[in-house]
């Protein structure tokens, strides 16, 4: 996973309808769960890959 300042974090994740993602950074000793109920939107896994590195990882990395 990139985040928001180029820097790369190794992740497993899952993700299903609607933009719902899971995500755990073992290096970063952090699980990040993001919830959406767009079923079925286009551009919902994008507005969530953008939550978490422009607003999560950008935090983490500060």
């Amino acid at each position: 996973m990139r985040g928001s300042m180029n820097k790369s974090y190794p992740a497993f994740f899952m993700s299903g309808n609607g933009g719902n993602k899971i995500l755990v950074f073992p290096g970063l000793d952090m699980s990040v769960v993001l919830t959406s109920t767009n079923f079925n939107t286009k551009g919902m896994h994008e507005q969530t890959e953008r939550l978490l590195t422009e607003y999560i990882l950008r935090a983490v990395e500060n």
